[in-house]
């Protein structure tokens, strides 16, 4: 499809490059199709520079005010603050936060008007980037604001000052583009939202011609640590100690067991063939009913669907896959989900249904035209 804008200015709190998230391959495709990007991190505090894990090592690594070429049509862009809206985690301590944070000032890269003098589109992602809107709509006032809502703040555990941010916030958006109907359906009234859900890079998986494992040897694979829950990697370790099981991005606590490989951050280039060719696919979300949206909008379980594997993830969500095998977090319920995910014929497997980044971006052209597909427009 040919795409009605020229330029994007893309609002995120993840920095180019280390670990892909969707805001990544959104900037990606529009890239290669053509369109010139920014891809502006904001509040890239000194508090989470200095926090210790790999999740950060990007943020600590990344240059900072410099505007850097990443790829053709694609420019990068990481502004430094003191401090962002963080959760502290005690009520108290957060309703006296709550006032300062509001007040924190948050200011658009100087140089960004001369860099990006006119903006068709913008794309701000979940996260702190929310307050960002009135600054942005003062900077570029005929532009199209739209809101990826990827998580819910509640389910991030972010700052209530920052979920009010957004309550106040979405109604003021051209568009909401929810990663599903659970978030759809939790946002305030008044949210623009329509459901464009996340694709995967079909081409990047269909090319992966070689498996990193040795011959002959049995693999799982945990991607990603939002709502990581190390006991069932620890569970299913004991429950098959002759199977491998390789970490990506996971955030561990203590000494791992010897048949489990913690590989920290990577790029995803190096990911894609450890999943691919792996014989289980591992989703262990710390579960409660209010994460229930993650059936639909969790890019992993996109992932390992479209590489037909057999996926192991915790009960009391339906997940509407037939490759899906749950367990209800005890060790006899994990153990009768690893026999059934490991016994599943993945030949029977269909991944018919998983679009692709541009089908993706291909759905927010339609809203952006004004012409969105009415059956998944949730509300107006």
């Amino acid at each position: 499809m040919p795409l009605p804008f020229k330029t994007v200015l893309i609002v995120t709190n993840h920095v180019y490059g280390g670990r892909k998230a969707s805001i990544h391959f959104f900037a990606d495709d529009l890239a290669a199709r053509g369109v010139d990007v920014v891809f502006l991190t904001v509040d890239a505090s000194l508090v989470n520079r200095l926090r210790p894990g790999a999740q950060f090592s990007n943020l600590r690594a990344a240059p900072k005010r410099q505007w850097l070429t990443v790829a053709p049509r694609l420019t990068a862009f990481v502004q430094p603050t003191l401090i962002h809206p963080a959760n502290l985690h005690n009520a108290a301590l957060n309703r006296l936060s709550g006032p300062i944070y509001a007040a924190w000032p948050a200011r658009l890269p100087a140089e960004l008007r001369r860099r990006m003098p006119r903006c068709d589109l913008i794309l701000v992602e979940t996260g702190t980037c929310v307050r960002f809107l009135p600054a942005l709509r003062r900077a570029y006032p005929d532009a199209y604001l739209a809101y990826k809502a990827n998580d819910l703040l509640s389910t991030l555990g972010t700052h209530p000052m920052l979920q009010e941010t957004e309550r106040r916030m979405l109604p003021r958006f051209d568009l909401v583009a929810a990663a599903s109907a659970g978030i759809a359906e939790a946002l305030p009234p008044g949210a623009p939202a329509m459901v464009i859900p996340h694709g995967i890079d079909k081409t990047a998986f269909d090319t992966a011609a070689a498996s990193p494992y040795p011959e002959g040897s049995r693999n799982m694979v945990a991607v990603g640590n939002m709502l990581f829950d190390q006991w069932v990697i620890e569970q299913l370790a004991a429950i098959a100690p002759d199977w491998t099981i390789h970490g990506f991005g996971v955030q561990w606590r203590g000494p791992n067991p010897g048949n489990v490989v913690l590989h920290g951050e990577q790029p995803f280039a190096r990911i894609v063939p450890f999943v691919k060719f792996a014989d289980i696919g591992i989703a262990p979300y710390a579960m409660r009913p209010q994460f229930a949206y993650l059936a639909a909008s969790s890019l992993k379980i996109r992932q390992y669907s479209y590489c037909r594997l057999p996926i192991i993830a915790p009960a009391g969500v339906d997940w509407g896959r037939p490759n899906i095998a749950v367990y209800d977090r005890t060790p006899e319920s994990l153990g009768a989900a690893f026999r059934r995910a490991a016994a599943l014929p993945r030949e029977m497997l269909s991944a018919a249904d998983i679009p692709s980044w541009s089908e993706s971006v291909d759905m927010l052209v339609e809203a952006y035209l004004g012409r969105p597909d009415e059956a998944m427009r949730l509300r107006a």
